[in-house]
C-alpha cells in the first residue's frame, strides 16, 4: 500500500530507537529534516521532512540505513516531533505532557511512540469517533481495551465517564508507554494496564470493548468477543478496510451491526451483542 499524504497533515514524521543520537542527527541533516528530537529517556530519535515523494523517501530511508529500528512513521500537521493541541471527537483535545501538571477537564496528556497511539491514524480517529457516539447514546461503566498501543482510547473512554477500564497489550513497551500515560493523565484508580489478550479479561464483565487491531488479529480473536460483555454489549472494532469487514463479521459469527465509519481507505464498526 502507497503512503498517501493528506492536505491538512504537510509532514512526515519518522522515529526510530537508537543508542546513538548523534549520527541519526547527521543523517537526519542529510535527509534536509526540518526538525528532529531525541528522546533519551525511551531512546528514540524523531526528525520531521516535508510529506512530499513520501514512498521514495521511505524507500532510500531503508535502501541507505537497513539497520534504522523505525518503531513509527506518521503523517502530522506539526512540524515539531516534539507535539501540539488537537481536538478529538468526544469534545476532549489531546496536548503535551506539562511536568507538574494535570490535564482539565475534557484534555489528554499523550505521550506516544506508537504509529496506532498518536491520535492521527484513521482507525484511532475512527474509533474515537464510534467512541463518542457509544457514550452520547450509552451509560458505560466497564471498558476493555485490547491492544491498547498508547492507551489513547482507554484514555477517552475515561475522559468520557467510563468508572473501570482494563487495557491490554501484548508488547511491554506498549503497555509501559499506557501506564506512563496512564499516570500522566492521574487515571491509574480507573485503568488497569496488563501485558496480555483476552486471558487478563474477565467473562461476561464489559459495557464495552475495543479493539483497533489488525484483520489477521481481529478474525483470530472475534469469536471470543462475545463472551466477555454483558448482555447487550458494544464493541468497537478498527484496523481493517471497508473491504474487509464482511470478513470481520463472519469471524464475529453473531451480533448487530449498528454503525459503520469510513476514514481514508480504513474502517471501523460498532457491534452490539
Amino acid at each position: 500500500m502507497e503512503f498517501q499524504p493528506h492536505r491538512e497533515t504537510p509532514y512526515l514524521q519518522i522515529t526510530l530507537r537508537t543508542d546513538n543520537p548523534h549520527l541519526w542527527a547527521t543523517r537526519a541533516q542529510k535527509m534536509e529534516a526540518l526538525a528532529f528530537f531525541y528522546d533519551q529517556e525511551e531512546g528514540l530519535f524523531t526528525f520531521t521532512l516535508p510529506a512530499r515523494d513520501i514512498n521514495n523517501v521511505l524507500r532510500h530511508l531503508l535502501d541507505a540505513y537497513p539497520e534504522a529500528d523505525i518503531v513509527e512513521v506518521g503523517l502530522r500537521p506539526e512540524l515539531t516531533p516534539q507535539g501540539h493541541r488537537r481536538a478529538i471527537p468526544g469534545g476532549l483535545t489531546i496536548v503535551p505532557p506539562q511536568p507538574g501538571e494535570t490535564p482539565r477537564e475534557g484534555e489528554i496528556f499523550l505521550k506516544s511512540n506508537f504509529s496506532f497511539g498518536s491520535g492521527y491514524h484513521p482507525t484511532t480517529e475512527i474509533s474515537l469517533k464510534l467512541l463518542s457516539f457509544v457514550f452520547d447514546k450509552t451509560k458505560i461503566q466497564r471498558v476493555f481495551d485490547l491492544g491498547t498501543g498508547s492507551g489513547i482510547l482507554a484514555l477517552a473512554a475515561h475522559a468520557l465517564g467510563a468508572e473501570k477500564i482494563l487495557a491490554v497489550d501484548i508488547d511491554l513497551r506498549a503497555c509501559r508507554e499506557a501506564l506512563k500515560n496512564t499516570r500522566l493523565n492521574r487515571a491509574t484508580k480507573n485503568i488497569l494496564v496488563a501485558c496480555g489478550s483476552l486471558e487478563c479479561a474477565p467473562l461476561k464483565t464489559f459495557d464495552l470493548l475495543m479493539a483497533n487491531l489488525t484483520i489477521g488479529v481481529i478474525t483470530t480473536l472475534a469469536r471470543d468477543f462475545a463472551s466477555l460483555l454483558r448482555p447487550q454489549g458494544l464493541a468497537i472494532l478498527s484496523g481493517f478496510t471497508r473491504a474487509q469487514m464482511p470478513q470481520v463479521l463472519e469471524a464475529l459469527g453473531r451480533g448487530t451491526l449498528l454503525k459503520e465509519l469510513t476514514l481514508e481507505g480504513w474502517a471501523g464498526i460498532l457491534v452490539q451483542f
